[in-house]
């Protein structure tokens, strides 16, 4: 596990990141992708502690098993947050594969 904040990020943004990740374990699915498929259930679930169902979670895969979630917080928007997301999980592909 790690977590990384830039100096003038709110303290926030790494417990919004680390709520977007968990929405993605609870699901197993990207978090924009439940935030969409549930909005029958979405306030409710926004009240479970933790987890946080936002876009910019991302669901971690590895030789096609589920192995865990990034999720990332502050840029304007969730789906920059998204695309931050998925240029890091792009960055150490090779790395996850092996």
């Amino acid at each position: 596990m790690a977590a990384l904040r830039g100096d003038l990020a709110s303290r926030f943004t790494l417990d919004i990141a680390a709520g977007k990740a968990r929405a993605v374990i609870l699901s197993g699915v990207n978090s924009t992708e439940f935030r969409e498929s549930r909005s029958d259930i979405r306030p409710d679930l926004n009240h479970l502690e933790g987890v946080l169902v936002m876009g910019g979670g991302l669901l971690i895969e590895s030789g096609g098993s589920k192995i865990g979630a990034v999720g990332v917080s502050g840029a304007p928007g969730a789906e920059l947050d998204a695309a931050c997301a998925e240029a890091a999980l792009d960055a150490v592909f090779e790395r996850l594969e092996f």
